[in-house]
């Protein structure tokens, strides 16, 4: 598990600042759900990928498009 600062109270705050109106369960239940992702994104930190290429890249065509 990770350490982080994924509150209640942060969740109702950028609600409020969004303008979402949230009830009690809601707000737990998105805490819940940021502290799974942030859990499974911190497991991602222990793989090597330093010579990994990206599966999809993008380039310049040189020649522009004809379309």
């Amino acid at each position: 598990m990770t350490d982080n600062n994924i509150t209640q109270n942060t969740v109702e705050a950028l609600a409020m600042a969004a303008g979402i109106k949230l009830t009690a369960d809601e707000s737990a239940a998105l805490v819940a759900n940021a502290l799974a992702t942030a859990n499974d994104m911190a497991s991602l930190d222990v793989l090597d990928l330093k010579d990994a290429e990206p599966a999809i890249t993008f380039r310049a065509d040189p020649q522009g498009d004809s379309r």
